[in-house]
């Protein structure tokens, strides 16, 4: 249980905060952090602390599910009245029937005996509560082997 501090919040300043860090991290494995920031509506009324945690924990699955190189995109555009905020990796993907089980505390996907990627399997489930909290929608697209890409629709503070 959680009670949300919510202030305007401009994601486009609040994602360069995140992926600044990541760009290092990508950079040194050869990898890439490309955004497309086309959104002209940007700010919305949230909860910064638990939206800077959303974005990194999706950035960070993002990069751990990758293949040898990690390629993140980070997407924004507005539709009608609202933000929509896409990261999609070319990562390992995830099965169709592994996919609905995905936002359920501590679910992990299993990989057999292949055990280098660390979690306790929280991280989406987060994810999924912090949307939903801040009644936000949430979409998950993922072919196997090709990647995947999560969506979240914001109601932005028209001005």
């Amino acid at each position: 249980s959680f009670t949300l501090k919510l202030e305007d919040v401009e994601i486009h300043e609040l994602r360069k905060q995140v992926s600044s860090h990541y760009s290092f991290r990508l950079g040194d494995h050869g990898g890439s952090l490309k955004l497309h920031l086309e959104a002209n509506l940007h700010n919305i009324k949230a909860d910064r602390f638990h939206m800077q945690n959303l974005l990194t924990n999706l950035i960070d699955n993002a990069v751990k599910y990758s293949k040898e190189v990690p390629e993140v995109t980070i997407f924004t555009k507005n539709t009608g009245s609202s933000l929509v905020i896409t990261i999609n990796d070319k990562g390992i993907g995830i099965k169709e029937d592994e996919q609905a089980k995905l936002f359920q505390k501590f679910y992990r996907v299993p990989t057999g005996n292949l055990h280098n990627v660390k979690g306790f399997g929280i991280g989406l489930y987060y994810v999924k509560r912090i949307c939903d909290t801040h009644n936000f929608g949430l979409n998950l697209h993922s072919i196997y082997k090709e990647g995947t890409s999560i969506t979240i629709y914001c109601k932005t503070n028209l001005k």
